[in-house]
């Protein structure tokens, strides 16, 4: 895995920008913050399943919720109830059409993909939960990178990196 540092250096690399003369951290932050946002949501939306992590809870027997807000997720790809040894997936709903509170407590498997964000720590991974990285590899943090650089150079308005990069980017093997 890359840290934001590392991560940093790549993108001004890419720039042909190793000091931080144009680009200041700020900007190199937020470019590759908005890139990891759109990096995932285009490996979540073609099927990409790397970072899916599988929790398990009990419904609440007086409303039927179950609160996983503390998981961050960003997705949710499946949920089971869970009997004995039978897990039976509960099909998505139409929200309009949800029907009454199951009020009886009941084991719950979910598959979500937490909600990741660019570290604040440098010495941190790209993608990551503080220190701890996510199941990533280096093609997707070339990606992120990759999709940074391009929002920096689009600012610089040069056509000719602009090219390079979009080049790059259908390249990468994500």
């Amino acid at each position: 895995f890359l840290t934001l540092t590392q991560a940093r250096a790549e993108v001004r690399g890419l720039l042909d920008n190793t000091e931080t003369t144009r680009w200041t951290n700020a900007q190199v932050d937020s470019a590759l913050g908005s890139a990891l946002s759109t990096c995932f949501d285009w490996y979540i939306a073609h099927g990409g399943d790397h970072f899916d992590i599988e929790a398990t809870g009990t419904t609440s027997a007086t409303d039927g919720g179950l609160g996983i807000s503390s998981l961050r997720p960003t997705y949710i790809r499946d949920v089971a109830v869970i009997v004995g040894n039978t897990s039976t997936r509960i099909p998505k709903k139409d929200p309009i059409r949800r029907g009454y509170a199951d009020l009886v407590a009941r084991t719950l498997r979910v598959l979500y993909v937490p909600l990741y964000i660019l570290p604040v720590d440098a010495t941190h991974p790209l993608v990551g939960e503080g220190a701890k990285p996510a199941n990533s590899w280096l093609g997707f943090d070339k990606a992120v990178i990759s999709e940074a650089a391009l929002e920096l150079a689009i600012k610089d308005g040069d056509p000719k990196r602009i090219g390079n990069l979009v080049d790059w980017i259908l390249a990468l093997p994500v």
